[in-house]
């Protein structure tokens, strides 16, 4: 996919924080000298074409109450991708999950960041995937302090 100057400068204005304001979309394409009309097609078109997922708002999960985070590393014998995408799509306690190819002294292939307000409600989410995976063999990496926590930033200017 060829993307222009414009559409390069449109990707960096939305990957960054949008203004909470009545009408966010207004203002982000007066700054860019476009009609609101131009940046809302652009933004359809590049959704059609799978560029764009969406927009949404980026929440403070701990200022929300959400202390408790552990990296789980779970060893699946079968992985049935569609079926795990769903029972994962169900757990709102998790915000990733990723197929890793197992390492012999970390021998796991599947990982899930768990989120959760206290240790009871962490324990219980990781009891439920375990459960409804019949998973025996997994690793729970408590998270002890987070170092950095930001969205990955797109360089426009490399695609």
């Amino acid at each position: 996919m060829k993307l222009g100057c414009l559409d390069k400068t449109i990707i960096r204005k939305i990957s960054s924080d949008i203004s909470c304001i009545r009408k966010p979309f207004r203002k982000i394409a007066k700054d860019l000298k476009i009609s609101q009309e131009q940046l809302l097609g652009r933004l359809s078109r590049y959704q059609r074409q799978g560029l764009l997922k969406g927009i949404m708002p980026r929440l403070d999960y701990n200022r929300l109450g959400y202390k408790y985070n552990a990296l789980v590393g779970w060893r699946i014998a079968k992985i049935n991708n569609r079926l795990l995408q769903d029972k994962l799509q169900e757990m709102k306690n998790i915000s990733h999950c990723v197929i890793r190819k197992e390492q012999k002294l970390f021998p796991y292939n599947l990982y899930t960041m768990v989120h959760a307000k206290n240790l009871q409600g962490l324990d219980k989410a990781i009891k439920r995937l375990k459960n409804d995976f019949g998973v025996k063999r997994f690793q729970i990496l408590a998270t002890i302090k987070k170092l950095k926590k930001t969205h990955f930033k797109y360089d426009a200017e490399k695609f």
